[in-house]
């Protein structure tokens, strides 16, 4: 599809070290996501650049840094809430398709997991593709069948 708008992609597979160097002057696609919000800061914040693989892109906003400061100091879940949807969007810039959008959202990946037929954990949410162990985010929830 990039073909057709003249863009050539060559991919190439590279260790986390060399992702580190050239992934901040080049595209990079890799797998992650996680389910909280802090992520949005990690990636898109002007004061984590060169802070591990933190905002990769370099990308600045003062409008999106704002409100990124103001979701992660806010005193309720739901003020940090209004915060984060205007670091995404307010109606003149944020970081969705809409604003700036350094950064691209192409796939979500489905996880598989085996085990014995006894155990049920319950309905499951999405599961990131991270570090969290979000099958178990439920936990308290399963049962044991006969």
């Amino acid at each position: 599809m990039a073909q057709e708008l003249g863009i050539k992609i060559n991919a190439i597979g590279a260790t986390w070290d060399e992702i580190y160097v050239k992934g901040k002057e080049n595209a990079v696609m890799w797998g992650g996501g996680r389910h909280h919000a802090h992520q949005l800061y990690t990636m898109y914040s002007s004061k984590v650049f060169n802070q591990g693989y933190n905002n990769m892109t370099h990308y600045t906003n003062p409008a999106v840094d704002e409100y990124l400061d103001k979701a992660m100091h806010a005193s309720t879940q739901e003020e940090a809430n209004k915060y984060w949807k205007l670091a995404q969007w307010d109606g003149q810039t944020g970081f969705s398709p809409l604003g700036d959008i350094p950064i691209i959202w192409l796939a979500r990946v489905d996880h598989l997991y085996l085990a014995n037929e006894k155990p049920d954990v319950g309905k499951q949410p999405i599961h990131s593709h991270s570090h969290e162990w979000a099958l178990f985010g439920n936990i308290s929830e399963w049962t044991w069948g006969k």
